[in-house]
């Protein structure tokens, strides 16, 4: 007995004395530090560990929720990790409503999962309490999309049936692969035939994994609604968009190629037009092909853009534009545009909007 007592005695002046000579475990600074540099390097998991370890050590620390919560949102946008990262930035915010880094997380993974809303709403709340300018741009940004999607016509992918995701699959494919005969095939008539049965809407747009999609078709032929429309974007890589139409009694199918950034047109653009039986002062049986190539900005055509004819049927021309407003032009109201998802002729001015 008297043995125990030692012993206990022992380990209970070792543990004070290693106290008094402030001998502790690592602060939760020490591991938010390590998840820091460990987020920096690629390193996700240890980082997540780490950040966990900041938490276990002091709850209270926003920042290292914050952390955590970015941690997962890079490790992969699957259901449970933005879901592990919405909780950790909800629960940043309620630690520390002054949180800015907070804020823009949550609003991301709002905008990441199509809720428009949502974002705007959490991006309003910390520009009341903060007013922060990196605040204030990511709700403008957030207003875009929102305007974007005032048409009503943005559906889940996970919403619309099987035939629709198994045609958009189908045509997706074929956009990414430039398979021109084959899309404008798939606009004409299977896409066309999907909206007379009601298995898909005549405009819509949705996400599938990288890429955002744009559907469109028109109820009759007439010379100011595309036959069909396919608009592809990815959030920073490839920006396509096929459509046939009919202009002036003519049948067009266009192409247009370029990049996108931020999920809109920017930098350098290569569009073909083909016109079927263009019937303008021309011969009906005519094959006109029309090009334009130049650069936009933010979705909006801006600088030098040439329009030539390969075949030398009409003379090229080159037009300056800024922000999607031709200039030197008198004639034409400075809001008047066409967009391009409306159709054009040779004397129309276009836009690359955002949708």
């Amino acid at each position: 007995m008297i043995l125990k007592v030692t012993k206990s005695c022992l380990i209970a002046t070792i543990l004070l004395y290693l106290a008094a000579c402030g001998v502790s475990g690592p602060t939760w600074q020490e591991k938010y530090d390590l998840g820091v540099r460990y987020l920096s390097e690629g390193n996700y998991e240890e980082a997540i560990i780490a950040f966990t370890a900041a938490i276990e050590i002091d709850p209270k620390q926003a920042s290292a929720y914050v952390g955590r919560g970015d941690a997962y949102m890079v490790s992969g946008e699957t259901e449970e990790n933005l879901a592990t990262a919405q909780a950790d930035y909800e629960q940043a915010i309620e630690l520390d409503p002054t949180c800015i880094s907070a804020y823009l997380g949550l609003a991301e993974i709002y905008i990441l999962k199509g809720k428009y809303e949502e974002a705007h709403d959490i991006l309003q709340k910390g520009l009341d309490v903060i007013g922060d300018v990196s605040l204030s741009d990511k709700l403008k940004e957030v207003n875009l999309l929102l305007d974007r999607f005032k048409d009503n016509t943005y559906i889940d992918f996970t919403d619309i049936t099987t035939a629709a995701q198994d045609f958009m699959l189908k045509i997706i494919d074929e956009v990414l692969q430039e398979n021109q005969q084959k899309i404008y095939q798939l606009l004409t008539s299977e896409y066309r035939h999907l909206v007379e049965n009601n298995v898909l809407p005549s405009a819509l747009r949705t996400q599938m994994a990288e890429y955002k999609v744009s559907l469109h078709t028109a109820t009759d032929y007439d010379t100011s609604q595309p036959i069909g429309e396919i608009e592809l974007r990815e959030e920073n890589g490839a920006a396509a968009l096929y459509s046939a139409m009919i202009v002036k009694g003519a049948l067009v199918h266009t192409q247009i190629l370029g990049t996108s950034v931020n999920w809109n047109w920017n930098g350098h653009f290569e569009k073909n037009s083909n016109f079927y039986g263009y019937s303008d002062g021309l011969e009906s049986t005519q094959y006109i092909r029309m090009s334009m190539s130049g650069n936009c900005i933010d979705g909006l055509l801006d600088g030098d853009i040439t329009t030539y004819f390969p075949d030398g049927e009409l003379e090229s021309r080159v037009e300056t534009y800024a922000s999607g407003k031709p200039m030197g032009r008198n004639d034409l109201a400075e809001d008047l545009v066409i967009t391009i998802d409306r159709g054009s002729s040779v004397e129309y001015y276009e836009e690359f909007k955002l949708w």
